[in-house]
């Protein structure tokens, strides 16, 4: 039996080869991470500045620039945040403003878009994590701290955002104890787990991939809190302020525990805070 013969790794071409491949990679790294940095950065102008088609052209063009590249996590960033654009424009009055729908409905279409090219990858950024009694202590502080920053902000402001407009839509079609019972608790759940797995999920996945674990704790948080700069609750300048301080904590809480089912508990607690008062407020 002849030996089989190893390849020959120290040649001058293999070498280069070598080289080339791990020229390439840290390419598409520093391209993928140009393109998410630069992706937070519009949605952040965008929030403040009102620009229009110039975002969903901008945003457009970083999606092509990332499929040219071959950037497969920046291509599904930078497409969810274009369909969650393009959902708001495309659904004519409240529902294209509901935050359940304008985000949970693009993550899902933008994974399955994604799953032919990257397979498990696209759900690498769904998974619950272990929650340890350190970080249960956490979520019931952080819930405390949220419910009475909520109410007192609530009590401060006169700009309820987009809240009151959903209120009154249900209770035109539906009892206002059946919103009591079942349309707060069921807002609660569906909209923290759709903002979870939208910021803390593929959001933060996506950017500590690109920029280390840190810095997406930070920007990740930045997306959430524009996202409810104008119409959020709570909104504004103190409002971005409040959900940036609050998303760096739920992404912690993320990072630390490796998933997001301890964020979605502690965010519930703030959403149910916020459906019973504009419940109250409303009805």
């Amino acid at each position: 039996m002849i030996p089989q013969q190893r390849p020959d790794f120290t040649t001058p071409a293999n070498r280069r080869d070598g080289l080339m491949a791990e020229s390439a990679t840290e390419t598409r790294k520093n391209l993928e991470r140009a393109l998410v940095i630069a992706t937070v950065a519009l949605v952040n102008v965008a929030a403040f500045a009102r620009m229009g088609v110039i975002y969903e052209l901008g945003l457009g063009a970083f999606l092509a620039v990332a499929i040219a590249g071959r950037a497969r996590g920046a291509v599904h960033f930078v497409l969810l945040f274009f369909l969650m654009s393009a959902m708001r424009d495309a659904l004519p009055g409240l529902a294209g403003e509901m935050p359940s729908i304008k985000a949970v409905v693009p993550l899902a279409a933008s994974t399955l878009l994604m799953l032919p090219f990257t397979k498990r990858e696209a759900f690498a950024w769904m998974r619950a994590g272990s929650v340890d009694v350190a970080t249960a202590l956490i979520g019931a502080v952080t819930s405390a701290v949220s419910i009475a920053a909520l109410l007192v902000w609530a009590f401060w402001t006169t700009d309820f955002g987009e809240g009151p407009a959903i209120i009154k839509f249900f209770s035109a079609h539906f009892p206002a104890w059946m919103i009591f019972a079942f349309g707060a608790p069921l807002f609660a759940l569906v909209n923290a787990f759709s903002e979870e797995a939208v910021y803390r999920g593929l959001s933060q996945a996506t950017i500590g991939d690109a920029c280390g674990p840190g810095a997406a704790i930070a920007l990740q948080s930045t997306l959430y809190a524009a996202a409810h700069f104008l119409t959020g609750f709570p909104n504004g300048y103190a409002g971005y302020a409040m959900t940036f301080s609050y998303g760096c904590v739920l992404g912690y809480m993320r990072q630390r525990t490796g998933g997001i089912k301890a964020s979605c508990l502690t965010h519930v607690a703030a959403d149910l805070t916020i459906a019973y008062f504009l419940a109250f407020s409303v009805l």
